[in-house]
């Protein structure tokens, strides 16, 4: 099994070595805030770049895991612009412009989804733009094919020192929501450290303490049902990190780096990885039950990412329901090995403290790491570069981050309002006793 996964790991290894640049890049942003330093207006846009290709990859009976080399996005300051196409004589510019030509796959977002004025950036910078792309396109990247430029969205210093001063609804009602919740945080805190007997007993005490709310999250309880089933918790957390490390992965693929077809090659890799990783453990729980239907679900992947081999559509919706189930049948036939097997030293580890105390953050970690990888991947330009290095460090740092945040989560918002919320409509409508 050893060898196994070195033979793997030195496979990718070798395999990301010869993954070649893609030309012109994918991802070309000007220098944004330098754009809003030089030029008074800091018109900035993204725009998608079209090339005209005589047979489109993705219709293919394949699949394909790689980008659409002929869309790119592009980023470009139209301060640069107009100065770059100063210098190029008028003749030039006709010449340099690409019309729009039938693109039969969704390559911009709908403007809808921006509330700035689109169209009048549209009528004011198309032109400018299109000719300047196509103008880069062959001085820096030596291309004689020019491509159709079109603008998704842009924005100018007005937009964004508006932006900062204006308090919506929301916003004000997220920021008193957060106020309250401090100050009922650290009022209960407070109180519980060096107030009165009674008013430590207090719901809102015992609601927001740390102290009481971290006794709850680590406090196992006793009885026999949890001591037989109490290692779910544990599961909960490795499939948690199983999330993120995937959530990670599917980031790597959209979001703007300097080398992306270094994604190309992780996408292919972790995807036949993974499979191999289902069959292998499909295989030692079900080979008894129904092996040519495990080799019928996963096999055919490998076929179908390397050639053009035509299918039905009965035989499509037949592999999409394999693959897609058989997995769930495995681990339903994991489970019941678990309930039926002795406890080991997994389901001892899995029932431990640490795990179950984990466990009960794994809630406020699924909702909460989404936010966080944002946060996190925002903080990267886009002249960032995927390596082996960043691929293996970045999961953990944002799992990291995702259980601590959960954490403040639980003491801040989860345990209060639940302690709360029961005592206002449970307890409350509860009959007392005479």
């Amino acid at each position: 099994m050893v060898k196994c996964g070195v033979l793997v790991a030195l496979v990718a290894l070798v395999h990301f070595a010869q993954c070649s640049q893609i030309v012109p890049p994918l991802y070309r942003y000007d220098d944004f805030f330098r754009c809003q330093r030089e030029d008074p207006s800091g018109v900035y846009c993204f725009v998608k770049v079209v090339f005209k290709e005589n047979q489109d990859t993705f219709d293919s009976p394949r699949i394909v895991s790689d980008f659409r080399h002929n869309l790119l996005d592009w980023g470009i300051c139209v301060n640069n612009c107009q100065r770059e196409m100063s210098v190029v004589p008028a003749k030039n510019h006709k010449r340099l412009y690409q019309f729009k030509f039938p693109i039969n796959y969704t390559y911009i977002l709908p403007k809808d989804l921006f509330g700035t004025d689109l169209d009048n950036f549209k009528l004011r910078y198309s032109a400018l733009i299109n000719i300047c792309v196509n103008n880069r396109l062959e001085q820096k990247y030596n291309l004689s094919q020019h491509a159709y430029s079109e603008i998704e969205y842009c924005t100018t210093r007005d937009d964004l020192e508006s932006s900062k001063k204006t308090l919506d609804l929301p916003k004000t009602m997220f920021y008193l929501t957060v106020f309250t919740l401090v100050s009922l945080f650290v009022g209960a805190n407070v109180t519980d450290w060096i107030g009165h007997d009674h008013a430590k007993e207090h719901i809102i005490v015992t609601s927001f303490s740390v102290r009481r709310n971290w006794s709850r999250l680590t406090e196992q309880p006793k009885s026999e049902l949890y001591r037989n089933f109490g290692y779910i918790d544990g599961i909960r957390v490795y499939a948690s990190v199983f999330l993120i490390i995937m959530h990670c992965a599917m980031y790597s693929g959209v979001f703007p780096v300097a080398n992306p077809e270094y994604s190309e090659q992780v996408w292919l890799v972790a995807l036949l990885g993974s499979n191999s990783f289902k069959l292998s453990l499909l295989y030692s729980r079900l080979r008894k039950l129904c092996l040519p239907l495990l080799a019928s679900a996963y096999i055919p992947t490998f076929i179908f990412y390397q050639y053009d081999i035509p299918r039905s559509s009965w035989m499509n919706i037949l592999h999409n329901f394999l693959y897609r189930n058989v997995g769930v049948a495995a681990l339903c036939v994991c489970f019941i090995e678990c309930f039926r097997n002795p406890p080991g030293q997994i389901r001892a580890h899995l029932s431990s403290v640490a795990m179950t105390s984990l466990g009960k953050l794994s809630y406020n970690v699924y909702v909460l790491h989404i936010p966080v990888i944002r946060l996190i991947l925002n903080m990267f330009s886009p002249s960032f570069k995927l390596s082996l290095v960043s691929l293996l460090w970045i999961p953990q740092g944002v799992a990291v981050i995702s259980y601590f945040v959960g954490f403040v989560a639980f003491l801040l918002i989860e345990q209060p309002v639940g302690i709360l919320l029961k005592h206002r409509f449970v307890d409350q409508s509860k009959p007392k006793l005479a």
